[in-house]
């Protein structure tokens, strides 16, 4: 099973520098945009951890990537800091 948690993890980290690429790339080409990483926020809330934020606490079933509160409040956390973080201002 813990093959199983490092390629999920593998692919979170996968995803997340692919996305940060695409956010760099369309910088240098003058797109205002801006990346913010949600995986340290979820560090130690993971799938079957004790305090798992993500899903329910059922190891790798589909209810594993279903968000929580505490899940979707956490990633609007970081959406929230990186909104702030930029100056953005809802105009």
């Amino acid at each position: 099973m813990t093959a199983d948690f490092d390629t999920l993890n593998y692919l979170a980290d996968y995803m997340r520098d692919k996305q940060k690429a695409q956010v760099d790339e369309l910088k240098r080409s003058g797109t205002k945009v801006a990346f913010a990483d949600p995986v340290p926020a979820f560090k130690g809330h993971g799938i079957c951890d004790s305090n798992e934020k993500p899903g329910t606490n059922t190891c790798l079933s589909l209810e594993s990537f279903h968000p929580k509160n505490d899940g979707t409040t956490g990633y609007a956390k970081v959406m929230d800091q990186e909104l702030a973080d930029i100056g953005y201002k809802g105009d």
